[in-house]
Formats: structure tokens, C-alpha cells, sequence
């Protein structure tokens, strides 16, 4: 199961991709102003609850302008949960100050994602342990058809 908290445009595209990508997990999107019916298998919470910050995953998609309403919500997280920002201009410095969370990743990603053609970027800081990156990036490869790397072998 993974937490998606804000549903705007990255998130929907998101939870598209993982379905194109035959992500079959539950996936609960908290954000206490939709007012649609979402997809059956989502779950929508309008309020930050014990379900949603247990999850393994979760996925950071509110506004920049917007975190700081919840930061404080997320110091509740357990310590095995990785937080994966999607917000452009939150450093993880800061993510880590306002919510006390030791694994942070930053996921720099587009809309593309739920087409699978999205270029990402990712960067985790110092507390994430290999297998944490590991999960991540498996996780995270629903969402593209085709990876290539510019890299020379040594």
C-alpha cells in the first residue's frame, strides 16, 4: 500500500502510470479538498489518519505553498517509512526540519509519468539504507517503458 497526500496533476498522472504499470497495491490519496468520486481502487481520506502514515511509501504532492499546513501532521510517520517528495523548491533539509522524517527522496518527475515517458530524477538523502533505494526504485519503474543510461563502464 502507498500514500499519496495532495491530488493535483502530478499525483493523478502518478496513480495513472502505476495503473498502466499494473501496480496492483492499494493506494489512499488524502486531500480534504476533492470533492469527486475517484477510481474504486483509491481510497480517498480527508484527513490525515493512522492509514496513511504507516504506509511504506509516501508520496509528498501538495503545493510548495501548501506543506507547511501539514508538516506537522507528517512528524507522526514511523521510522520505516521513506517520505518521497514530488514538490519543486522544498529542499530535503527542509522537509527533514519541519517534519522530523529521517528517509526523505526527492522525485523530480512530469505529467508523462502516467504515459510511461516521463524523464525522473531522484535523490535521497544520507538515512536511506540500500534496500530503501532499492524499493524506490523498483517501485518507480511501473512508471517507465524504456531507461537508458549515458554512464561508461569502468
Amino acid at each position: 500500500m502507498i500514500s499519496i497526500i495532495g491530488y493535483g496533476n502530478l499525483s493523478k498522472s502518478l496513480i495513472t502510470g502505476l495503473r498502466n504499470g499494473n501496480y496492483s497495491g492499494d493506494i489512499t490519496v488524502y486531500d480534504p479538498y476533492v470533492t469527486k468520486k475517484l477510481h474504486k481502487k483509491i481510497t480517498l481520506k480527508r484527513k490525515l489518519d493512522a492509514d496513511i502514515l504507516k504506509c511504506k511509501l509516501i508520496f509528498l504532492g501538495v503545493k510548495p505553498n501548501k506543506f507547511k499546513d501539514i508538516a506537522k501532521s507528517l512528524q507522526n510517520i514511523t521510522k520505516n517509512t521513506i517520505l518521497v517528495s514530488l514538490m519543486a523548491g522544498i529542499s530535503i533539509k527542509k522537509l527533514r526540519e519541519l517534519t522530523h522524517i529521517s528517509r526523505i527522496a526527492r522525485v523530480m518527475t512530469n505529467i508523462n509519468c502516467a504515459h510511461g515517458k516521463a524523464q525522473s530524477f531522484i535523490f535521497f538523502n544520507s538515512n536511506c539504507e540500500p534496500k530503501d533505494k532499492n524499493s524506490l526504485l523498483k517501485f518507480l519503474m511501473m512508471l517507465v517503458k524504456h531507461m537508458s543510461s549515458h554512464l561508461k563502464k569502468n
